[in-house]
Protein backbone atom coordinates (compact mmCIF):
# COMPACT_ATOMS: atom_id res chain seq x y z
CA UNK A 1 0.00 0.00 0.00
CA UNK A 2 1.19 3.41 -0.87
CA UNK A 3 0.93 5.97 1.88
CA UNK A 4 -0.10 9.52 1.21
CA UNK A 5 2.53 12.10 1.91
CA UNK A 6 1.65 14.37 4.74
CA UNK A 7 1.67 18.03 3.71
CA UNK A 8 4.44 20.04 5.27
CA UNK A 9 3.00 22.58 7.63
CA UNK A 10 4.52 26.04 7.46
CA UNK A 11 4.60 27.36 11.00
CA UNK A 12 6.87 29.89 12.68
CA UNK A 13 9.48 27.29 13.52
CA UNK A 14 9.83 25.91 10.00
CA UNK A 15 9.86 29.41 8.54
CA UNK A 16 12.58 30.40 10.99
CA UNK A 17 14.68 27.38 10.02
CA UNK A 18 14.06 28.16 6.34
CA UNK A 19 15.22 31.75 6.89
CA UNK A 20 18.31 30.54 8.74
CA UNK A 21 19.22 28.21 5.87
CA UNK A 22 18.71 31.04 3.36
CA UNK A 23 20.99 33.26 5.47
CA UNK A 24 23.66 30.56 5.49
CA UNK A 25 23.39 30.24 1.71
CA UNK A 26 23.85 33.99 1.28
CA UNK A 27 26.87 33.91 3.59
CA UNK A 28 28.33 31.04 1.56
CA UNK A 29 27.76 32.91 -1.69
CA UNK A 30 29.40 36.02 -0.25
CA UNK A 31 32.43 34.01 0.85
CA UNK A 32 32.64 32.41 -2.61
CA UNK A 33 32.51 35.86 -4.24
CA UNK A 34 35.23 37.13 -1.88
CA UNK A 35 37.38 34.10 -2.72
CA UNK A 36 36.84 34.80 -6.41
CA UNK A 37 38.02 38.40 -5.96
CA UNK A 38 41.04 37.22 -3.97
CA UNK A 39 42.03 34.77 -6.71
CA UNK A 40 41.58 37.42 -9.40
CA UNK A 41 43.65 39.93 -7.43
CA UNK A 42 46.48 37.75 -6.20
CA UNK A 43 46.87 34.90 -8.67
CA UNK A 44 45.49 36.15 -11.97
CA UNK A 45 46.53 39.79 -11.44
CA UNK A 46 43.52 41.14 -13.36
CA UNK A 47 42.39 44.75 -13.71
CA UNK A 48 39.58 46.30 -11.69
CA UNK A 49 37.11 45.77 -14.57
CA UNK A 50 37.38 42.03 -13.93
CA UNK A 51 35.74 42.52 -10.52
CA UNK A 52 32.55 44.03 -11.93
CA UNK A 53 30.50 40.79 -11.91
CA UNK A 54 31.27 40.25 -8.23
CA UNK A 55 30.51 43.87 -7.41
CA UNK A 56 27.18 43.70 -9.25
CA UNK A 57 26.27 40.45 -7.45
CA UNK A 58 27.07 41.87 -4.02
CA UNK A 59 25.08 45.05 -4.66
CA UNK A 60 22.16 43.07 -6.10
CA UNK A 61 22.08 40.69 -3.11
CA UNK A 62 22.08 43.57 -0.63
CA UNK A 63 19.45 45.54 -2.55
CA UNK A 64 17.21 42.48 -2.90
CA UNK A 65 17.43 41.72 0.83
CA UNK A 66 16.60 45.32 1.71
CA UNK A 67 13.68 45.53 -0.73
CA UNK A 68 12.29 42.21 0.52
CA UNK A 69 12.51 43.36 4.14
CA UNK A 70 10.71 46.61 3.33
CA UNK A 71 8.06 44.96 1.14
CA UNK A 72 7.43 42.29 3.79
CA UNK A 73 6.74 44.98 6.34
CA UNK A 74 9.78 44.25 8.47
CA UNK A 75 10.77 47.38 10.34
CA UNK A 76 14.30 48.36 9.27
CA UNK A 77 14.57 51.34 11.59
CA UNK A 78 16.60 49.23 13.99
CA UNK A 79 19.19 48.75 11.24
CA UNK A 80 19.33 52.43 10.37
CA UNK A 81 18.94 54.39 13.57
CA UNK A 82 21.47 52.59 15.73
CA UNK A 83 24.39 53.58 13.52
CA UNK A 84 26.32 56.51 14.90
CA UNK A 85 29.01 58.51 13.16
CA UNK A 86 31.57 56.61 15.21
CA UNK A 87 30.36 53.25 13.87
CA UNK A 88 30.23 54.68 10.33
CA UNK A 89 33.84 55.84 10.66
CA UNK A 90 34.76 52.40 12.03
CA UNK A 91 33.15 50.79 9.00
CA UNK A 92 35.00 53.28 6.81
CA UNK A 93 38.27 52.24 8.44
CA UNK A 94 37.46 48.59 7.67
CA UNK A 95 36.75 49.62 4.08
CA UNK A 96 40.09 51.48 3.95
CA UNK A 97 41.89 48.39 5.26
CA UNK A 98 40.19 46.40 2.49
CA UNK A 99 41.44 48.96 -0.05
CA UNK A 100 44.98 48.74 1.33
CA UNK A 101 44.95 44.93 1.30
CA UNK A 102 43.64 44.97 -2.27
CA UNK A 103 46.41 47.38 -3.27
CA UNK A 104 49.06 45.19 -1.61
CA UNK A 105 47.80 41.83 -2.90
CA UNK A 106 47.05 43.16 -6.36
CA UNK A 107 50.37 45.02 -6.47
CA UNK A 108 48.51 48.13 -7.64
CA UNK A 109 50.68 50.57 -5.72
CA UNK A 110 54.39 50.51 -5.00
CA UNK A 111 55.46 50.38 -1.39
CA UNK A 112 57.16 53.75 -1.65
CA UNK A 113 53.92 55.35 -2.86
CA UNK A 114 51.94 53.66 -0.06
CA UNK A 115 53.96 55.60 2.51
CA UNK A 116 53.45 58.93 0.76
CA UNK A 117 51.04 61.69 1.86
CA UNK A 118 49.02 61.20 -1.36
CA UNK A 119 48.25 57.60 -0.46
CA UNK A 120 47.37 58.60 3.10
CA UNK A 121 45.00 61.21 1.67
CA UNK A 122 43.46 58.52 -0.54
CA UNK A 123 42.80 56.34 2.52
CA UNK A 124 41.38 59.20 4.61
CA UNK A 125 39.10 60.19 1.72
CA UNK A 126 37.94 56.57 1.37
CA UNK A 127 37.00 56.53 5.07
CA UNK A 128 35.05 59.80 4.93
CA UNK A 129 33.35 59.06 1.61
CA UNK A 130 32.25 55.66 2.93
CA UNK A 131 30.85 57.22 6.12
CA UNK A 132 29.12 60.04 4.24
CA UNK A 133 27.56 57.73 1.65
CA UNK A 134 26.19 55.38 4.30
CA UNK A 135 24.68 58.39 6.09
CA UNK A 136 23.14 59.79 2.89
CA UNK A 137 21.76 56.40 1.84
CA UNK A 138 20.09 55.95 5.24
CA UNK A 139 17.83 58.97 4.88
CA UNK A 140 15.71 57.89 1.88
CA UNK A 141 15.55 54.33 3.22
CA UNK A 142 14.28 55.62 6.56
CA UNK A 143 11.64 57.74 4.81
CA UNK A 144 10.43 54.79 2.72
CA UNK A 145 10.34 52.59 5.79
CA UNK A 146 8.35 55.12 7.85
CA UNK A 147 5.74 55.40 5.07
CA UNK A 148 5.47 51.62 4.82
CA UNK A 149 5.14 51.27 8.60
CA UNK A 150 2.37 53.89 8.71
CA UNK A 151 0.50 52.03 5.98
CA UNK A 152 0.84 48.72 7.84
CA UNK A 153 -0.29 50.30 11.13
CA UNK A 154 -3.30 51.87 9.39
CA UNK A 155 -4.26 48.47 7.93
CA UNK A 156 -3.95 46.84 11.37
CA UNK A 157 -6.17 49.51 12.96
CA UNK A 158 -8.86 48.91 10.34
CA UNK A 159 -9.04 45.19 11.20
Amino acid sequence: MKQKKEPIVKDERTMLVDGKIAGELVLGMTCFIALSVLVKASILDLTLVAYMPELILLIAMGAYALVRRISSGIDIRDMLERDSWLSRLGSGILFAIFVIVTDVIGKRETMSFMFSPKYLLKIVLAIFVFALLTYLLEKPLGLINRKKQKKIEAELEEE
